[in-house]
């Protein structure tokens, strides 16, 4: 889903998953019960973001050569 945004939306795209990691970020203490499953699903939250912008990014750049 996050690449197809990405692939789509080019930038915009990016923009709207680190949107929705943000909007994620601050919901998270409202559902979890303690710090520590806080910390746990924010950091799972980020990685996953930064790491379907590097796949993202990787696409882009093998569609853009091939």
């Amino acid at each position: 889903m996050a690449t197809t945004i990405v692939a789509e939306l080019g930038l915009g795209g990016l923009v709207l998953l680190k949107a929705m990691a943000a909007v994620f970020l601050l919901l998270v203490p409202g559902v979890t019960d303690s710090t520590r499953q806080t910390a746990r699903a924010s950091l799972a939250g980020v990685v996953a973001v930064g790491l379907l912008a590097v796949v993202a990014n990787a696409w882009a750049l093998f569609v853009a050569v091939g």
